[in-house]
């Protein structure tokens, strides 16, 4: 109809069209690589939160530790620490010196053995030593025999004349050299008597005797055995 306003619609004067951001919030991730912005900090209190937490335990009560924590402190435990080598055989009951002649019972022992270990020292220049063995006859032959392996491989060197022991029992005491332990672990031996087609060991009850080495390469050993001249 003549003079009749269209009904069409127009845009309202006050919006603008947007088109959403490509990559979904690029403009924001723009903002928050700026060297520009500022980081806020924020602390729990202001948040209404504590600042510190309190857990109680009782005696006796263990702590409720998660699984998982203790998984990852094991594994922490085995990467930062190497595990321990096995101890040779004899290491644990290893000394730098025996002395079985001062212990109760020595002569009991001799009597029944026919031979027992007198004393041994270990040192840096090897080890001194020496054995009594009741005398039966004229001819004897003492000897050691060792290892620095735990008895993989095994020496036996003979023990020299030192003249007669203390009595009662009447006996020999005979004196021997063997080398020095090896490092991290022990010297064994045993001592053997033979004499008139017969043949006695003093292998410390089964166990062997056992002398220590120096910790670590270098490092020092006990001292050298004072006054072991009267071996000779």
């Amino acid at each position: 109809r003549p003079g009749a306003r269209s009904r069409a619609h127009v845009p309202g004067r006050g919006r603008r069209a947007r088109s959403a951001p490509a990559g979904g919030g690029g403009a924001r991730a723009a903002r928050s690589r700026s060297p520009d912005t500022r980081k806020r900090v924020r602390f729990a209190d202001a948040l209404g939160l504590e600042l510190v937490v309190v857990r109680r335990f009782r005696p006796g009560e263990p702590p409720r530790v998660p699984r998982h924590v203790q998984v990852q402190l094991q594994r922490d435990a085995l990467r930062h620490f190497a595990p321990c080598p096995p101890r040779a055989r004899g290491l644990q009951e290893a000394r730098v010196a025996l002395e079985p002649a001062l212990e109760p019972g020595f002569a009991a022992r001799l009597q029944a053995q026919r031979i027992c270990l007198e004393r041994a020292d270990a040192g840096p220049l090897g080890v001194a030593g020496s054995a009594r063995v009741l005398d039966l006859a004229y001819e004897k032959r003492v000897s050691v025999r060792w290892s620095a392996d735990g008895w993989r491989s095994l020496r036996e060197s003979p023990a020299a004349y030192a003249g007669p022991a203390p009595a009662p029992p009447r006996a020999d005491r005979f004196s021997f050299r063997l080398p020095a332990p090896p490092v991290g672990g022990a010297l064994l031996f045993a001592l053997r008597y033979r004499v008139t087609g017969r043949e006695f060991w003093d292998n410390n009850g089964g166990r062997d005797y056992a002398l220590l080495g120096p910790e670590h390469p270098g490092g020092a050993g006990a001292a050298e055995p004072q006054g072991w001249i009267h071996f000779i």
